[in-house]
């Protein structure tokens, strides 16, 4: 189906899927989910600065890692203090990609960066494609196995249901697509005041709990 979207083939036969919806609902996570005493650990054994960002973004966002290699600092408002996830031009999929307001954590991390056309992980300007060798390098020096970025993504979710987070708040961080009228709800829903408020809040409390168990950086402070 990609190939055919990408136009690589010209037609393609339609493929029924034989898992059942039990059977989806009852897959493993991709990763095991991270508890907050854990992440503070990754925290403080990375290695360098982008492996850093990189756990901080993965913390802060929720975002599946593939939208954090295409991020770039002009999906970044400011003003708004909104992240669009979705960078412009990229149609939305079933993967959805949502704008999400940024934590008192991450905003120093983005605002530093000048050049709007800029991704925010970048090699030496260019566009990360992996980021496989950190999560070797993390399991290598913490001992903590079967760890990955949706570690980060399904131990913060858990966190936020844990904390009383709505659950309509959870799903929007984690990009499950809306339906129907929420569709167009959500065009407008982040310039809202009230917009996710107790998901921020959960993410800040968990940003300060990683803090104070954190010694080799000040997670506010670039």
């Amino acid at each position: 189906n990609f190939a055919l979207r990408m136009e690589r083939l010209e037609s393609a036969p339609t493929i029924r899927l034989i898992e059942t919806r039990e059977q989806k609902e009852s897959r493993a996570p991709l990763a095991r989910p991270l508890r907050v005493s854990e992440m503070a650990v990754l925290f403080n054994n990375v290695r360098d600065s982008k492996a850093f960002l990189y756990l901080l973004l993965l913390a802060n966002t929720c975002a599946r890692e593939n939208a954090l290699f295409d991020l770039k600092h002009i999906q970044f408002d400011s003003e708004s203090n909104l992240l669009n996830l979705n960078p412009r031009g990229r149609t939305q999929t079933k993967k959805h990609r949502p704008t999400i307001p940024v934590t008192s954590a991450l905003r120093p991390w983005l605002t530093r960066i000048e050049d709007s056309d800029q991704f925010v992980l970048h090699n030496d300007g260019a566009c990360v494609k992996t980021m496989r060798h950190i999560w070797r390098n993390l399991a290598k020096d913490t001992g903590l196995n079967g760890i990955g970025s949706y570690s980060f993504r399904h131990g913060i979710a858990r966190e936020m249901r844990s904390r009383g987070v709505a659950l309509d708040q959870i799903k929007h961080f984690l990009g499950h697509k809306p339906s129907g009228s929420d569709i167009t709800t959500s065009i407008y829903a982040p310039f809202d005041p009230k917009y996710c408020v107790d998901a921020v809040r959960a993410l800040e409390e968990i940003m300060v709990e990683i803090q104070r168990t954190t010694n080799r950086f000040a997670l506010n402070d670039p």
